[in-house]
């Protein structure tokens, strides 16, 4: 099933285009809306902030990096946890024109070290707490370093001949670098356009509206949290939650003192949540009242995980997928009473989608192949690497995204694995996510991965991971 290019443009033009066509436009357009209502709302800290109070934080940050001689187009890295200074951050570079880099202290000294060498940045905003972490940086005194609480404001009077020109549809906006997993990491690059689009893909796949206030429980350093849930909730008009990190033995406290509609988790945080069902099921009756859904997506669910989720809480749990070259979410589920496929990520919103073999040849109907997708969130390219722009775009510009999957008779779609994941065992290709699930039934299993080994009889041999439940006990033979 093809949603249609062009159609998806039009639905891009009419929510946005003609209105909005940088994230400055939209903080400024929504401030003229509701001024006075919350758009940010922090547990943490207790703190709030307005959508006039956003702008007028822009302004300030904005005047703060002109007179510290920074100019539109400049990268700016951030190394800091969730919070409300962050999140005025991160939208206040924005808004300003400049280049967000955002870091995650997971990524590990030699990787950020690493990005923050290619990333041609400025200056770094940073926890003063993760200093260790980038000290060869540091000690070159090449990078200056602004330390500051993630839970802080950015105050002061609004200067608005500090403001910087205006960025324009097609500027940079954001770069943001990939795990790395598969090697060095990857710095994807997005101009305001890319995120515009992105951010009104989620606001049509969840029908979101200006009542609609989202618990961001991801963190900040990912698109995932950037596009799909901050910056869809910024062009829905509605109020975001924004705790430090995901607490499990919180999460629903937050849904119903916050009365919030929805949230977005990946299956780890399921998982955490499955495993003190029984509190959580207690816990969850009033959050019922509110919450429309809840949406899981950055890695596969399983599908008994899936229904038990369901099966307990009793909330529509609609399973996504997106990518950060494609700007956000591509498939989703929809939105219940529509039919909804577990066990499958959705059908596309916002894309063209194609199923192609070899030579990017498109495949039949339920036959697999490499996914491929094109659409206006897609990114401008991979930063400093032109071969590898060159190689993850086809000759005809899809976005080649290396996921292995069919559509079936209902256009939704079905990941089967990955291109460079696919073991070879006798010469039989075995996708790997069919042995993760077939695992992830087994009473007590709490997430397995399977993996190809070189094998000099079969040529490569299966070996699979697997973590258990807390208390879960569980031996080989029985996996």
């Amino acid at each position: 099933m093809h949603t249609g290019f062009s159609q998806s443009e039009r639905s891009f033009s009419r929510t946005s285009a003609g209105e909005v066509s940088t994230v400055r436009d939209l903080i400024d357009r929504q401030t003229c809306i509701s001024p006075v209502k919350d758009f940010l709302i922090c547990p943490t800290s207790s703190r709030s902030i307005t959508y006039r109070a956003l702008r007028d934080s822009a302004s300030i940050l904005c005047a703060s990096l002109r007179a510290r001689g920074m100019a539109r187009g400049d990268k700016i890295a951030l190394l800091l946890d969730n919070g409300m200074f962050t999140a005025q951050l991160f939208l206040g570079l924005l808004y300003g024109g400049f280049v967000p880099v955002p870091l995650g202290e997971t990524s590990g000294t030699s990787h950020l070290v690493n990005i923050l060498k290619r990333s041609d940045a400025r200056l770094l905003y940073i926890d003063p707490s993760y200093r260790s972490l980038v000290g060869e940086v540091d000690c070159t005194g090449a990078l200056p370093m602004v330390f500051c609480d993630p839970d802080g404001l950015i105050d002061g009077v609004p200067d608005p001949e500090g403001t910087l020109p205006a960025p324009h549809p097609e500027d940079d906006a954001l770069l943001d670098f990939t795990s790395g997993s598969t090697g060095t990491p990857k710095g994807v690059l997005v101009t305001h356009r890319n995120l515009l689009a992105g951010a009104a893909n989620t606001v049509e796949a969840h029908a979101l509206t200006a009542s609609d206030r989202s618990l961001c429980v991801l963190p900040l350093h990912h698109m995932n949290a950037q596009v799909v849930t901050l910056l869809s909730t910024l062009r829905s008009g509605g109020s975001v939650v924004l705790p430090r990190r995901f607490e499990a033995g919180s999460f629903w406290s937050w849904l119903t003192d916050y009365r919030c509609t929805w949230s977005t988790l990946v299956p780890s945080m399921i998982n955490q949540l499955l495993a003190a069902e029984a509190a959580g099921a207690k816990r969850c009756v009033i959050a019922r009242q509110t919450v429309r859904f809840l949406r899981s997506s950055s890695a596969p669910l399983s599908v008994d995980h899936h229904e038990q989720f369901e099966r307990v809480f009793q909330i529509p749990l609609l399973e996504a997928m997106g990518s950060t070259e494609a700007g956000g979410a591509i498939f989703s589920n929809p939105l219940p009473p529509a039919v909804r496929k577990i066990g499958s990520p959705g059908i596309p919103y916002g894309f063209d989608v194609r199923i192609v073999g070899e030579g990017d040849a498109e495949v039949g109907q339920c036959e697999e192949g490499e996914i491929q997708v094109r659409g206006p969130s897609v990114m401008k390219y991979y930063f400093k690497d032109p071969e590898g722009t060159l190689r993850v775009f086809s000759a005809d510009g899809w976005l080649r995204t290396g996921d292995i999957g069919r559509r079936d008779e209902d256009g939704f779609f079905f990941i089967t694995g990955r291109n460079r994941e696919i073991i070879i065992k006798s010469g039989e290709k075995i996708a790997p996510r069919e042995i993760d699930e077939v695992i992830g039934r087994l009473r007590g299993v709490a997430a397995a991965a399977a993996i190809g080994v070189p094998d000099p009889q079969f040529g490569e041999d299966i070996v699979a991971y697997v973590v258990l439940q807390q208390s879960a006990e569980l031996d080989e033979n029985e996996i």
